[in-house]
């Protein structure tokens, strides 16, 4: 069974998953995810930014959020290679706009790798 997990801030055992997740993804994509570890080392826990789907207590799916200012921000996105196609970027990208005001969200920008689709504006 999968469950989405929200968090405003990450535990030291959070990011060792996330590290390991990006591993395997790195390792079969052959690239580098782009994570910016001091900013998540260094949530400030007050503002949802991490989405996390974990299969039978092992992650598969994690979204971050990196906000630049009220008007910009990042994403960040892996999905486990033996778990893709499946829907969970889809269902980590909802719970994420989901936290977006609904006032008028920030423009959200996708980066992708090379060989891959080009990046996109959310």
């Amino acid at each position: 069974m999968r469950t989405l997990q929200a968090r405003t801030r990450l535990s030291p055992a959070d990011l060792d998953t996330i590290r390991q997740l990006a591993g395997e993804c790195n390792q079969f994509e052959e690239l580098t995810m782009k994570l910016n570890w001091p900013s998540l080392q260094s949530r400030a826990g007050q503002v949802t930014d991490d989405f996390m789907m974990i299969e039978d207590r092992r992650l598969v799916g994690y979204l971050a959020l990196y906000a630049f200012n009220q008007q910009e921000a990042e994403i960040s996105a892996m999905t486990h290679p033996a778990c893709r196609r499946q829907g969970i970027f889809k269902q980590l990208l909802a719970a994420a706009r989901s936290t977006w005001p609904s006032d008028g969200s920030p423009t959200y920008f996708s980066s992708a790798s090379k060989n891959r689709p080009q990046p996109a504006v959310v």
